[in-house]
């Protein structure tokens, strides 16, 4: 049977291919695990992992492990930050000429829409002294969608970006971009908080607060980010500006949340997924009729004409 039938494999930000490098698990196998997309200020109930049909969750750190541990019997395990691993796997570290600053503005994605003043945000950091420019503006494919990125152009700075996020390459332009620059920013929480710091380049939160809308097809509709007790200590944590540096505060929350210290081993985690892709294939086999009757019939009577033929 097809596998890709049966198998349905997540290629967000190149996390399918970094967790291949991290277990040598087969290219020519799909993934049998759910795993976290970034990292999160949020400690609440995660409702898109839970409904995932996946055998395993792969969460990047305790804290997450212990919000699975509250809502799932499904086994997880602390794989780290993937990102993390990546660089370090990769040994890629700052450049010796990385100059200026980079803005991560918070993005939006297909569901939500990130709502801030863009002007507003492009003055601010024009008004940052003098040591953090040069200033490149990283731009998410989404807000391409929606012309953001014309507003920053039309402010000055240079436009940057990681690229598509399906694409396997995401992961090797973001670093790119990042180990070329001496300090990060943004008006939110997010993943590139941890990845620079953690590759020893200061960052911090500054610019107007941003709201998320809900631009689904059904009920859109627009709120303030509440980022729970983590996300509410991070976002004071990294509120330093003028002042700018890793404290060791920043840099224990930064490692502590980054995983890589509590992770399982390399060949705990390609028995893991071995296991798994073998029970997982059984089971989707069985469910196969189920799920999907009409392919499953198309194919069954095609077997059995060629069958016939031959």
């Amino acid at each position: 049977m097809d596998q890709t039938a049966i198998f349905d494999e997540d290629r967000k930000y190149s996390l399918n291919r970094i967790i291949r490098l991290m277990s040598g698990f087969p290219e020519d196998r799909p993934l049998p695990c759910r795993y976290e997309h970034g990292h999160t200020p949020f400690d609440d109930k995660p409702t898109n992992d839970l409904r995932s049909k996946k055998r395993l969750m792969l969460v990047y750190n305790k804290r997450r492990f212990d919000t699975w541990q509250r809502y799932s019997k499904k086994p997880a395990y602390i794989i780290g930050s993937p990102f993390v691993q990546y660089r370090r796997l990769r040994n890629i570290n700052p450049a010796k000429d990385a100059d200026g600053t980079v803005a991560f503005p918070m993005h939006s994605t297909p569901k939500e829409e990130g709502v801030f003043d863009r002007r507003e945000y492009s003055k601010k950091l024009k008004e940052l002294s003098d040591e953090f420019h040069p200033i490149k503006v990283c731009v998410h494919e989404h807000d391409f969608l929606h012309g953001f990125d014309n507003i920053y152009r039309e402010q000055g700075f240079e436009i940057v970006t990681a690229g598509v996020r399906e694409k396997p390459d995401f992961v090797d332009k973001f670093y790119d971009i990042l180990r070329h620059c001496k300090y990060a920013t943004s008006n939110a929480f997010g993943s590139y908080l941890f990845y620079a710091v953690e590759m020893r380049v200061p960052f911090f939160i500054y610019g107007p607060r941003a709201s998320i809308r809900y631009i689904g097809k059904k009920n859109p509709s627009e709120r303030i980010v509440k980022e729970g007790e983590f996300g509410a200590y991070i976002q004071k944590l990294f509120s330093t500006y003028p002042e700018v540096a890793i404290t060791e505060e920043q840099r224990v929350a930064v490692e502590r949340e980054v995983g890589v210290d509590d992770a399982i081993s390399r060949d705990e985690l390609y028995r893991l997924l071995m296991d798994n892709y073998r029970r997982q294939r059984v089971e989707d086999a069985i469910r196969f009729p189920f799920r999907q009757p009409r392919k499953f019939f198309q194919r069954m009577f095609y077997n059995l004409s060629f069958n016939k033929q031959v």
